[in-house]
């Protein structure tokens, strides 16, 4: 069997696995999903492209198929491209954040993709030291604003303040290009890397922020891991 192969059947035995799970209904971290999971995805070896998507909605929950809603034909528009040739998992690899239809809020809206495994870290010293600084200047300035102003004045400052801690969060250099320490959430993501590279494994990793991306990848590229 050759490499190609090997990686062809570790995939397939991976994608059956997600289309098999039920941890969210039979043991999720927060309350069980209302209704019955669907894992929504689309994968092959030999697929060129992956195009990464939301949590599936109702209709992609309904079909099975990713992208069966309007979003899908605007897609396969801008692509260029016929359903036959969407749907074929050896041009396309389709994956969302969520597998599963996540199930609507109180106001009706889309759930975000839900969390069925939570890791916790400390934040480096030098990074809780930003943070706090950071914290404390929108503190302040949130307080002032408030009392001159009134909220509505203040929320898009809340807004930017939330920002600013979650990018913290995840490395300074978010924030601060020339900060020179680490960040404990991205060593946490590095050693798991590592540990998963060891196995043999492979990982998608997901971020709101393209510079955290940058930052990941210039470590990668720093411990000789692709």
């Amino acid at each position: 069997m050759s490499a190609d192969d090997h990686g062809a059947g570790e995939l397939e035995a991976l994608l059956a696995a997600i289309r098999r799970c039920r941890v969210c209904r039979d043991h999720p971290l927060k309350a069980p999903l209302p209704h019955e999971p669907r894992p929504v995805l689309q994968a092959s070896s030999r697929a060129r492209l992956v195009i990464v998507g939301q949590a599936p909605g109702t209709k992609v929950h309904a079909s099975g198929r990713p992208f069966t809603d309007p979003s899908g034909v605007r897609l396969r528009e801008w692509l260029g491209v016929d359903e036959d040739a969407f749907y074929d998992p050896r041009r396309f690899a389709i994956l969302p954040m969520g597998f599963c239809f996540p199930g609507y809020d109180s106001a009706g809206a889309d759930l975000p993709p839900r969390s069925e495994e939570v890791l916790t870290c400390e934040m480096e010293p030098p990074q809780r030291k930003l943070y706090d600084k950071q914290r404390d200047y929108y503190r302040a300035l949130l307080l002032g604003l408030i009392e001159n102003d009134g909220m509505n004045d203040a929320r898009m400052k809340i807004l930017e303040g939330l920002l600013r801690l979650r990018q913290i969060c995840n490395h300074p250099r978010l924030v601060d290009p020339m900060f020179k320490g680490t960040s404990g959430k991205f060593e946490l993501l590095i050693e798991t890397l590592e540990t998963l590279q060891a196995e043999g494994h492979r990982a998608l990793v997901f971020s709101q922020f393209v510079q955290m991306l940058t930052i990941v990848r210039e470590a990668l590229d720093a411990r000789g891991m692709h």
